[in-house]
């Protein structure tokens, strides 16, 4: 019998400015992960439950049984359609028989375990519950997907500055940006 079952109550997301000051820089090791567009879920006993606790299993069968393969384990995450190699929010909403005509593959991208069995893992540090999930998740894992992660902040500045030129990329059509030509003059 797991520790956890339905309805889980799930950790919400809170502003910078909703934090304590002490806890807006993390004095020991952090981890920055990316948001994604998609719908909150969580597994539990290969069933998959928005945070409102609606059944998705009968809508993503696929994806439930890859869940049902992690066996005891309550896991946290986002139900994400995927559209060529972009995230597709509005895929979500589309039948199987229509996500399969239009090339919509469904993914749930987990970014932590909840329990395992009997045990109870949210009060473990965040580090020991990422690699209890990264141990658990079975290879080859087509429905599933660890979040990418990483605890170096320089990264998540980095990722930023590419994600944002890459929006800018996907706007303009594609095109390269302009280079903006200027000349100075000096008169003597």
């Amino acid at each position: 019998m797991a520790v956890l079952t339905p309805p889980v109550a799930l950790m919400a997301p809170l502003l910078e400015s909703q934090l304590p000051k002490r806890a807006r820089r993390p004095a020991g090791p952090a981890s920055w992960e990316p948001k994604l567009d998609g719908w909150r879920c969580y597994t539990a006993g290969g069933r998959l439950l928005t945070r409102a606790h609606k059944d998705l299993t009968a809508r993503f069968p696929e994806v439930a049984a890859a869940a049902a393969g992690l066996g005891d384990l309550v896991c946290d995450g986002e139900l994400c359609a995927l559209r060529g190699d972009r995230l597709d929010f509005t895929g979500l909403w589309l039948g199987r028989p229509r996500r399969e005509v239009e090339g919509v593959a469904v993914v749930l991208v987990l970014f932590d375990v909840l329990a395992a069995g009997r045990r109870d893992l949210r009060p473990r540090p965040y580090t020991d519950r990422r690699a209890e999930l990264l141990r658990r998740l079975p290879e080859p894992r087509p429905y599933l997907q660890p979040i990418n992660a990483t605890q170096f902040s320089a990264s998540v500045v980095s990722c930023s500055v590419a994600v944002a030129a890459l929006v800018g990329f996907l706007r303009r059509g594609g095109r390269p940006r302009r280079r903006a030509t200027s000349s100075i003059s000096s008169s003597s």
